[in-house]
């Protein structure tokens, strides 16, 4: 732009500063922000502040990014602290991510991400007094997460799953292709991420717990019932977990089949480049890298504004709307992420 004369301006930067964001490269983020500032005499607003907290949270830089926001002008808003505490969680910082749960629940004290991100640190550190202190203080003031399912369409109908479900009329079918699933997976090098489960049982029924996630019960009906060489398609109202972005890599591999998840909430993006997280780039880059050794799985995230009580006629048109922009784009619909979220059996 530069070259060519053609003025930045604050919108322009939100774009270089996201882009640093993803691709980690911090140094350069930070030069680019003060460059805004000094260079181009642009007032820097919230959507600027955002990414820079992105931008150091991504790296782990967690204490650059307590320091950035100590020093900015205003409060972030809920999307900053979300984005602070989503990776102290995944770091395990649990000083800093108490402080930033503590700004989110000020900032929005219905949002129940500050309850289940913390509560994770928590389990993880084996702290269940912790954990349970923050489950009756989300009923004392009425906070709800909302539960998550995953849909798929097969033959003109869409089926719903939930974690644990056994509703389904082939429910013993799924959950047999499960099981076998599961031995050929430990048999590939998998391994179960137990940290994505917030309960206080014996590591069997964590086991279970991961096995039976919605988007896996999902997984294992296309698994069942698609045709091979037919892609199997799973949409979800939430964020995928660790435990399940890296199984359904396995399964990917085992099966050989192509899987396309959609998750979280987010605005759509043309992209051909990486699969992305909510995780950071060590993670999308984790994707990107079972990609090129020949893993057909595809994780993106595109804008799914789903709550479970919607009707199934709402879902049906969703997911037409889906493939017919795919198929006029001629491009897989990808997503840039929006505020953290949560996954199942968090709470």
């Amino acid at each position: 732009m530069l070259a060519n004369n053609v003025k930045p301006d604050g919108v322009t930067f939100i774009g270089v500063l996201s882009a640093c964001s993803r691709a980690g490269l911090v140094e350069k983020g930070r030069s680019y922000f003060d460059s805004m500032v000094k260079d181009h005499g642009i007032v820097p607003i919230t959507d600027h502040y955002t990414c820079m907290i992105d931008l150091f949270s991504r790296a782990g830089r967690l204490n650059e990014a307590e320091e950035f926001i100590k020093g900015m002008p205003c409060q972030p808003d809920a999307i900053g602290w979300a984005t602070l505490l989503s990776s102290c969680r995944l770091r395990g910082n649990i000083e800093i991510g108490k402080w930033a749960a503590e700004n989110l629940l000020e900032t929005d004290p219905q949002n129940p991400a500050s309850y289940v991100l913390l509560s994770s640190m928590y389990a993880a550190k084996g702290q269940w007094d912790e954990v349970s202190r923050l489950r009756r203080g989300m009923r004392d003031r009425r906070v709800k997460k909302e539960p998550g399912c995953s849909w798929i369409k097969y033959k003109n109908e869409v089926h719903i799953f939930s974690a644990d479900d056994q509703s389904h009329p082939y429910s013993k079918r799924i959950l047999e292709e499960l099981d076998k699933l599961m031995d050929k997976m430990i048999e590939e090098g998998y391994k179960p991420d137990m940290s994505s489960v917030l309960h206080d049982v014996g590591e069997a029924e964590k086991i279970q717990m991961l096995g039976h996630h919605s988007e896996k019960l999902a997984i294992a009906f296309g698994l069942v019932f698609i045709p091979k060489g037919m892609p199997i398609r799973v949409v979800k109202n939430l964020r995928v977990c660790g435990d399940c972005h890296n199984a359904t890599k396995f399964i990917s591999r085992i099966s050989g089949r192509d899987i396309l998840g959609h998750f979280g909430s987010c605005r759509l993006e043309r992209s051909n480049l990486m699969a992305r997280t909510s995780e950071g780039p060590e993670l999308g880059s984790q994707a990107l890298s079972s990609k090129s050794q020949g893993s057909n799985i595809d994780i993106e995230e595109v804008a799914v504004p789903m709550k479970v009580g919607e009707t199934f006629e709402c879902l049906r048109h969703m997911i037409k709307q889906f493939e017919l922009c795919e198929q006029m784009m001629g491009a897989t619909l990808r997503g840039t992420h929006g505020t953290p979220e949560v996954g199942e059996n968090n709470v």
